[in-house]
């Protein structure tokens, strides 16, 4: 997925005027990301770049299909990155990715888990319980819906 992102800006670069040079280039990185290679860039920030070497003209072909044409993962502007380190890393990503099977909003997944949880943000959850009953939940909705 990084690689696509690089591609995908190497494209914008070209077809964007200015930003084939070097420097301008990583002024436009220090400026907006405090880095002076992409490399140094963490996933969210990947593509919030992508998007906003859109929105100022680049033009990307379309890949292949997705299944669920609803889906746009790290193209949304809520994506949700769920830390290493975090307690649950693998259940929250398993929530995440079921969230995302089902289409809907990164911002509602914080808002259901303050509703059902009382925790404000989803990547705070911290209690096993929990995230074992959201991910039960998800996985009879996936089934329900027929995304399996």
């Amino acid at each position: 997925m990084r690689l696509g992102l690089y591609r995908k800006i190497e494209i914008a670069r070209k077809q964007l005027p200015g930003l084939d040079d070097d420097g301008v280039w990583r002024e436009r990185l220090r400026s907006s990301f405090g880095v002076d290679s992409r490399k140094d860039l963490n996933m969210h920030q990947l593509a919030t770049l992508v998007q906003d070497l859109a929105r100022d003209g680049a033009r990307f072909t379309a890949g292949k299909k997705s299944r669920n044409p609803g889906v746009k993962s790290l193209s949304r502007e809520d994506w949700v990155e769920v830390p290493t380190n975090s307690p649950f890393a693998a259940e929250k990503r398993m929530i995440a990715a079921l969230w995302r099977k089902l289409g809907y909003s990164m911002n509602s997944l914080d808002t259901r888990c303050k509703r059902a949880f009382g925790c404000a943000r989803f990547v705070w959850m911290a209690d096993g319980a929990q995230i074992s009953r959201l991910i039960v939940d998800l996985q009879k909705r996936v089934k329900a819906a027929g995304l399996e």
